[in-house]
């Protein structure tokens, strides 16, 4: 995560201060308000980035880290849990568009069990490995279908049925 990155970079070249909590805003115009130690955000705060992202929860030498809520300018919304700037371990992810990823994440990619709805009441339940369904999942489309079996790299192959799901049919050799 760049952003992230960077604002450890500029953390670093800070001169430490110590007060329990303030206002810090660097030159490329991310902002962090809430708690410090020795002048770096770390505790209870909000980070907001110039493009309209905006983080609340808990923050540890200025990276999100442990529970928190990532709202970006896109409308996407993560509450769960963050490790060195990234998602990392339970959480929820809504997308603007209205599908929602109920999961574990590792280093900001969806893996273990996944519960993945989309607003046409289309379903997923079940393993999920780089962001993909992988393993063994049940699959519901918006007619009452499903597609139960195992999964690789987000494509679905038995005779006569075949499913992509966060992938593409051309992906899954499907076309």
């Amino acid at each position: 995560m760049i952003r992230a990155f960077f604002l450890l970079a500029v953390l670093a070249a800070m001169p430490a201060w110590a007060q329990s909590r303030g206002v810090l805003t660097w030159p490329n115009g991310i902002r962090y308000e809430g708690e410090m130690v020795n002048g770096v955000p770390s505790g209870r705060g909000v980070i907001t980035w110039p493009n309209g992202d905006r983080y609340e929860g808990s923050v540890v030498n200025g990276l999100p880290s442990g529970q928190g809520t990532m709202v970006q300018a896109n409308g996407d919304r993560f509450e769960g849990q963050y490790a060195n700037g990234q998602r990392n371990g339970p959480g929820v992810l809504v997308v603007a568009a209205g599908a929602k990823y109920v999961g574990t994440w590792a280093n900001d990619v969806l893996e273990g069990q996944v519960v993945l709805t989309y607003p046409n009441a289309r379903r997923y339940e079940g393993a999920f490995a780089n962001g993909k369904p992988h393993g063994v999942g049940t699959y519901v489309n918006e007619k009452g279908d499903t597609y139960q079996g195992n999964w690789v790299n987000g494509c679905f192959r038995q005779p006569n049925r075949r499913v992509a799901l966060e992938t593409t049919m051309k992906d899954c050799g499907f076309e």
